[in-house]
């Protein structure tokens, strides 16, 4: 997915997805774009459609959840 939106959007990529994995910013997580103003609802409602493929957050961290503890 990651390399899908690079191909359409080059390095403004990571602002169309959430990449607050660890919930530090709900409810947007990384979606600033959701603030900003000056980009056109049309746009907006692409980077919502990215957004919302995204596969959820605790599969990322699942790996993680599984290790012995230290």
């Amino acid at each position: 997915m990651v390399e899908e939106i690079q191909g359409r959007h080059g390095s403004a990529w990571n602002m169309m997805l959430d990449l607050d994995l660890a919930e530090l910013n709900p409810p947007h997580g990384t979606a600033v774009w959701k603030e900003i103003d000056q980009i056109p609802a049309d746009r907006k409602e692409q980077m919502q459609s990215i957004f919302d493929r995204q596969p959820p957050k605790h599969l990322a961290t699942a790996p993680a959840a599984v290790l012995p503890a230290a």
